[in-house]
């Protein structure tokens, strides 16, 4: 995924080309991944703002 979210992917790590997506070979882990990942990139987006130091 992208640092704006965009363009998620699914890469077999063990490859010697991780550039080739296996994203269609695995659709419901892709998409249980891509859900995952969504999740945590907002969670983090949003943390960056509400986590001000109030003194």
């Amino acid at each position: 995924m992208q640092h704006d979210g965009s363009k998620p992917a699914l890469q077999d790590l063990a490859s010697q080309t991780l550039l080739n997506s296996v994203a269609e070979q695995y659709p419901e882990e892709f998409r249980r991944l891509a859900e995952l990942t969504r999740v945590l990139h907002e969670t983090s987006r949003l943390m960056f703002y509400q986590n001000i130091r109030k003194d």
